[in-house]
C-alpha cells in the first residue's frame, strides 16, 4: 500500500474522532460570544413590547437558521463580502494553482473560489462551509508573475484546507448570532479609548481575579451561595476562554499548514519557494 493510501486509511479510521475533537474545540472557542449574545438578545427582547420583541427575535432566529443552509452561502458571499464569480481572466490566472489544489481534493467543486476587491496583501479569506475569497490584487500578482504558481497554490491550500476540514462550518451563523457581543465589546473599547481610560480598563481586566474573590466573598457573607458560585464561574471562564480561543486558532493554523504541506510535498523539488512573500 502506498504512503498516500495509508494516510487516507488512517484519516478515514480516525475521522469521527478528529471531527468530534475539532468540533468541541471550536464550540469552546465561540461559547462565550454565543452565550453572551443570546442573553443580551433575550434581555433586549424582554424590554420591548410583546409583538415587536417577538417579531425581532423570530426574524433573527429565521436568519440565523437560514445561514446554516448551503444554498444561502453564495448570496451572503455576494451581498456581505462583495464576492463575485471568477471571470475567464481570473480562471486563466488561477487555473494552474486550482489544478494543483484539485489533485488534493482542495479545489472545485468541493471548495468554491470567489474574487473580491482588495490588494495582494489582503490575500485569501474563508466564508462559510465552502467558499474561499481571493483578493483581486492577489490574482493580479499571480497573473503578472509576482507570485508564482506553487506559492499561490500553497496560499490557497491553507484556506481551502480549513474549508475542507470543516473548520469554517457554521461560521456564518456564529458571526451573525455573535453580533451583539461584537457590538458590546467594540463599543466598550471605543468608549474606553475615547475617555482615555483604556490603560485602566486593561489593568482592571488583568486584576479580575481579585475582583472575583471580593465579589464572591461579599455574596457568601450575605448567604447568597448561588450568586457566589455564579461569580466564581464567570471569573473562571474569563481565564479559560482566552485559552480556548488560542487553542482553536492553533488547530486552524495546523489544519491549513497540513494542506499547504501536502501541496508542497507533491511539487517537483526546487519549484516551491521556502517563503511566500506577497507584493506590497
Amino acid at each position: 500500500m502506498s504512503k498516500s493510501a495509508q494516510s487516507h486509511s488512517r484519516n478515514a479510521g480516525s475521522g469521527g474522532r478528529v471531527l468530534s475533537s475539532r468540533g468541541w474545540s471550536k464550540a469552546r472557542a465561540v461559547s462565550v460570544p454565543i452565550l453572551a449574545s443570546t442573553v443580551m438578545t433575550c434581555s433586549i427582547g424582554a424590554l420591548l413590547p410583546p409583538v415587536p420583541g417577538l417579531v425581532l427575535f423570530t426574524l433573527g432566529l429565521v436568519v440565523a437558521i437560514a445561514l446554516l443552509v448551503d444554498r444561502v452561502e453564495p448570496i451572503v458571499v455576494r451581498l456581505v463580502y462583495g464576492g463575485a464569480l471568477l471571470t475567464a481572466e481570473d480562471h486563466r490566472a488561477l487555473g494552474p494553482a486550482l489544478a494543483v489544489l484539485s489533485s488534493h481534493g482542495l479545489g472545485p467543486p468541493r471548495v468554491r473560489f470567489w474574487v473580491r476587491h482588495g490588494s495582494a496583501t489582503d490575500g485569501v479569506i474563508t466564508v462559510g462551509r465552502r467558499s474561499v475569497l481571493v483578493s483581486r490584487g492577489l490574482i493580479s500578482a499571480i497573473s503578472s508573475g509576482e507570485v508564482g504558481v506553487e506559492s499561490a497554490a500553497m496560499l490557497l491550500a491553507q484556506a481551502a484546507g480549513l474549508v475542507r476540514g470543516g473548520a469554517t462550518r457554521g461560521d456564518l451563523f456564529i458571526r451573525f448570532w455573535a453580533l451583539p457581543w461584537l457590538c458590546l465589546t467594540s463599543g466598550m473599547v471605543r468608549a474606553a479609548r475615547g475617555f482615555g481610560v483604556l490603560p485602566l480598563v486593561r489593568m482592571t481586566w488583568k486584576a479580575r481575579w481579585l475582583l472575583t474573590v471580593v465579589a464572591a466573598a461579599q455574596a457568601m457573607a450575605e448567604s447568597h451561595v448561588a450568586l457566589a458560585g455564579l461569580v466564581v464561574g464567570i471569573g473562571g471562564i474569563s481565564y479559560l476562554w482566552p485559552r480556548w480561543v488560542r487553542a482553536w486558532q492553533t488547530e486552524c493554523q495546523v489544519l491549513g499548514d497540513e494542506a499547504a504541506a501536502a501541496v508542497r510535498a507533491s511539487a517537483p523539488r526546487g519549484l516551491v519557494t521556502d517563503h511566500l512573500t506577497l507584493p506590497e
